[in-house]
């Protein structure tokens, strides 16, 4: 027999119910005696509704009520309210612990557990959050080197971001004054830690974007502590807004062993606010040092240089022409002259070969010429197209015709053509 608060007795009363009766005493039976309840399965048929609820079944199965052999199934509901403070996602085949209370469903008549609280079992949710999120973020390569930019070597000015109070901050500017007294920090003070605090970390690093806040390098950071104090830095929009910085940003959150999504995301990650302010500043004392050693070899090697350049200027002046530069100028004329013969003596054969060539070629060119034979009293006959008559038969009487002479030309005509000799 089980009992309610008012002691009621299924067996001892004798009443026909309708469905809905029956359906409601049984409700009120479990609401009841399950007020709150914790209850351990596998996940299976996992549902995201769009309206932001959770439904799922709970098996005892390994195989998420797969397998061809019945196991027990427990249907659990939760509301978009709890189903969005969940850390992780949830999937089908997962192993978890629901906390909540046993509710029944009357238009079926079905039972089932509205879950208050969601954590995977062997794991903590924090862990397993933090796991998804990594392999998520790897595979979109947030993560890759290829992607991460180089620190600047000097950078005038800093961006922080961290508590306005506490160890992190105080441990940076104290190291950064040792190192360079000069550069100068914009502190953007958030919230570290806390519900909301991964958003305002998120707007302060998009403040310090762009040439209106005119930083060269950005610091994230934090001091040390637990999983969840640091699980701000472990929030997916941080690690967007750290990825879609484009000014480079080192991370320093917690201790040396801690590990966060923003380390992974981050350009460089340091181990803790004092190895950060060692990350983006030179230490001048370090700068002023090298400098000196570096003004020692200089002056060494000018002088080395200077001691080797008088050596070969001494030797260079003890010559015969340093003793005496006018031997220079002698010989120079001297080469200058003789050069001037031998152009000369190379000019004057080139043209008297060029001379007789030319000669030659004119008394070739005269034998030639078909107007030599002028000279002898020959005459050359024309027609008035100007073409050479060597033939009577390409006469006719009274053709006009022109007679080449040595001096000049004469017109006759034509009065008894067409006879050959």
């Amino acid at each position: 027999m089980v009992e309610t608060q008012g002691e009621f007795d299924f067996a001892a009363e004798q009443t026909t119910w309708s469905v809905g009766e029956f359906t409601r005493q049984i409700r009120d039976i479990l609401e009841t005696t399950f007020a709150t309840l914790r209850v351990r399965g596998q996940i299976g048929n996992f549902t995201r509704a769009q309206s932001g609820h959770i439904y799922m079944t709970l098996v005892d199965d390994e195989d998420g009520g797969k397998s061809r052999i019945s196991s027990s199934q427990l249907k659990v509901v939760m509301w978009k309210g709890q189903a969005a403070r969940l850390r992780f996602e949830p999937e089908t085949g997962m192993k978890v612990v629901v906390t909540g209370k046993v509710t029944v469903y009357e238009a079926r008549g079905e039972y089932q557990v509205v879950a208050d609280r969601l954590e995977p079992e062997g794991v903590g949710e924090l862990q397993l959050a933090f796991e998804q999120l990594k392999r998520k973020l790897e595979a979109e390569g947030l993560f890759d080197s290829d992607r991460k930019m180089e620190l600047p070597f000097f950078p005038a000015r800093i961006g922080l971001v961290t508590s306005r109070t506490g160890a992190a901050v105080r441990d940076f500017l104290e190291t950064l004054d040792v190192r360079n007294p000069r550069a100068r920090v914009r502190l953007v003070p958030v919230r570290v830690q806390g519900e909301g605090s991964a958003a305002e970390v998120a707007r302060a690093l998009e403040l310090l974007q762009g040439s209106a806040a005119g930083v060269d390098v950005i610091v994230l950071t934090r001091g040390g502590g637990s999983l969840e104090d640091l699980w701000a830095f472990n929030e997916e929009v941080v690690a967007r807004a750290i990825a879609e910085s484009a000014i480079p940003i080192v991370s320093a959150i917690g201790h040396e062993v801690d590990y966060t999504i923003a380390d992974f995301v981050a350009d460089y990650r340091a181990a803790t606010p004092t190895a950060a302010a060692s990350a983006v500043t030179p230490d001048l004392r370090e700068i002023v040092q090298r400098m000196d050693g570096l003004r020692r070899r200089l002056a060494m090697g000018l002088r080395s240089w200077s001691q080797r350049g008088e050596a070969e200027l001494a030797q260079k002046m003890s010559t015969r022409y340093m003793l005496n530069p006018q031997l220079v100028i002698e010989e120079r004329f001297e080469h200058l002259d003789r050069g001037l013969g031998e152009l000369e003596s190379l000019t004057r054969g080139r043209l008297d070969q060029l001379e007789n060539t030319l000669a030659l070629l004119g008394s070739r060119l005269e034998t030639l010429n078909p107007y030599g034979v002028l000279k002898r009293g020959y005459s050359v006959v024309l027609d008035t197209d100007g073409k050479t008559v060597t033939g009577a038969d390409e006469l006719s009487e009274g053709d006009l015709l022109r007679l080449r002479l040595e001096r000049g030309e004469a017109k006759v005509r034509v009065e008894d053509a067409g006879q050959q000799n």
